[in-house]
């Protein structure tokens, strides 16, 4: 999941990074071109309240990519907890920073004004300050004026870039989670990136935004959605044995175990045949056969004893001794495949040894 959150992140952060290389910045002189105009409207898609219309379009593309209608509820309640935190962190950042957009710098210049007495006047003053000026500018097409009244904000961070990158995060992270790799999920994902990038292309190109502004925003994206993802992912595995739980109620552990081996091998054949991997079978090593199947013994051998634990145990103490495994792989690790461990590795496994026996006890 991280990585892969992050791989898109890295493709968002490409554009303030190519601006940089390639020393290009803003100017008021710029003539603009009709072919921008989509770009325009693809900008206003970002936009209040045109951004609200864009979330409902948005929520019903990711209808197809669920099983169930009640996951699909629960997606776009998620969906707006990101917009909700991801813009209201955006407001706040932009009233402490106050930072002057690039292209009310460039007003202020030729009005001989400085932005801190632009930013002293109220928004709708703003706003006609702006206009008034863009109407001696008779090379500025009329469908960029509007926009320039409009966004007499602050320009740190880009509400915009927060905007595209959080509904990337949510693609990414959603076709992760669920497990759906089939080929509507990629075209998503596809037009989400596009989508995405042009909105970044658009705020520098009319004169919203710094490239510093578009790289921390990215960066504000991907950090909230990690945490809720993470959280997300948290709240799956925990439901994982409370569903186990109550299921093996009067259920022999033994078959319980086979029921759900039988659920996890339909679900992971199925994957290979959809991702059409099946063909590499043929070309597993001896020795890989070999580990491969110490591997499904031991994770077989695990899972059995944790249903019997589960079914003579109370799951709030059983959930957490499993999870010591992780000490135990760090030992194993360092006996068997010669890893080292460091200090904050040390340190790490005796905090979970120490939460867990806190726990149990």
């Amino acid at each position: 999941m991280l990585k892969r959150l992050s791989l898109y992140t890295l493709l968002l952060c490409l554009v303030p990074l190519f601006v940089w290389l390639f020393s290009w910045h803003w100017s008021g002189s710029l003539i603009f071109e009709d072919y921008e105009h989509p770009l325009y409207w693809l900008t206003e898609s970002g936009s209040v309240p045109y951004a609200i219309i864009t979330c409902g379009v948005f929520a019903l593309l990711f209808l197809p990519l669920f099983p169930q209608r009640k996951q699909w509820i629960l997606a776009v309640a998620v969906m707006a907890f990101s917009m909700v935190v991801t813009q209201g962190l955006k407001s706040g950042l932009k009233n402490a920073f106050t930072e002057p957009r690039p292209f009310v710098t460039y007003v202020a210049e030729q009005t001989g004004t400085s932005t801190e007495a632009f930013y002293a006047q109220d928004r709708k003053a703003r706003a006609q300050f702006v206009e008034q000026f863009y109407q001696t500018q008779a090379s500025v097409p009329e469908w960029i004026k509007g926009h320039y009244a409009n966004e007499v904000g602050y320009s740190f961070p880009s509400g915009h870039t927060i905007f595209a990158a959080s509904w990337l995060m949510l693609t990414v992270g959603f076709v992760q989670l669920i497990g759906n790799r089939k080929g509507r999920a990629k075209l998503l994902i596809a037009f989400m990136s596009c989508w995405a990038v042009l909105m970044l292309v658009s705020r520098l190109r009319f004169g919203m935004h710094y490239p510093i502004d578009l790289l921390i925003s990215v960066l504000i994206a991907w950090l909230v959605h990690w945490v809720i993802f993470a959280f997300l992912s948290a709240v799956f595995a925990a439901l994982t044995s409370i569903l186990a739980k109550v299921g093996i109620e009067g259920v022999n552990s033994n078959l319980a175990t086979a029921v759900r081996t039988v659920v996890v091998l339909a679900m992971a054949w199925g994957m290979v045949f959809i991702t059409n991997t099946q063909d590499g079978i043929m070309d597993i090593s001896k020795k890989s056969w070999i580990f491969l199947i110490l591997s499904g013994l031991a994770t077989g051998a695990s899972w059995l004893c944790y249903y019997q634990a589960l079914q003579i145990g109370e799951a709030s103490k059983v959930v957490p001794i499993d999870k010591l495994s992780v000490v135990i792989t760090l030992i194993l690790a360092v006996i068997f495949l010669h890893e080292n461990m460091n200090t904050k590795s040390i340190l790490g496994s005796l905090l979970i040894t120490a939460g867990t026996l806190c726990m149990v006890l």
